[in-house]
């Protein structure tokens, strides 16, 4: 049986650091901290494809494709039938935003002392989101895939 498992570094602890780092440059217009930038954008792309096996993800996808109907006529009938799930989905990833977008004001009480943790709740909180999208785009149900 297939594994949807991804590896603990596939953005992983040091991944959040970096993209941490990147968030603070961007954010708060350090920008004499910017030459830090390649450097940190070339470990999240190398990270991307070692470690998150990114081209097994997308093989896995055409694959589906291939054999289900992933056509826009079926992903829209698809969007239709699930109309409440994705507005949900919408509603949680703009929650997202709006974290990101007001970091200091009450709805980061909780993590005041730590900002870190907070970068990596609402990144996590938003890869759920776009996986769930994603699978219900496609109707993806790991019951029917035979390997």
């Amino acid at each position: 049986m297939y594994s949807y498992e991804i590896k603990p570094q596939c953005f992983g602890e040091e991944a959040m650091d970096t993209g941490f780092n990147v968030y603070i440059i961007i954010y708060f217009f350090k920008w004499a901290r910017l030459y830090e930038m390649p450097g940190y954008v070339y470990d999240l792309f190398i990270m991307f494809d070692k470690e998150c096996e990114i081209e097994e993800s997308i093989y896995d996808i055409i694959d589906f494709c291939s054999t289900y109907d992933c056509t826009l006529e079926k992903q829209l009938e698809n969007d239709v039938a699930m109309i409440f799930q994705i507005t949900g989905i919408l509603n949680s990833i703009g929650a997202v935003y709006y974290n990101i977008d007001h970091a200091g004001e009450e709805s980061s009480e909780i993590y005041k002392d730590n900002p870190h943790m907070a970068y990596f709740d609402m990144v996590q909180e938003l890869g759920l989101n776009l996986g769930k999208l994603i699978r219900f785009q496609i109707d993806f149900d790991p019951e029917k895939v035979k390997y």
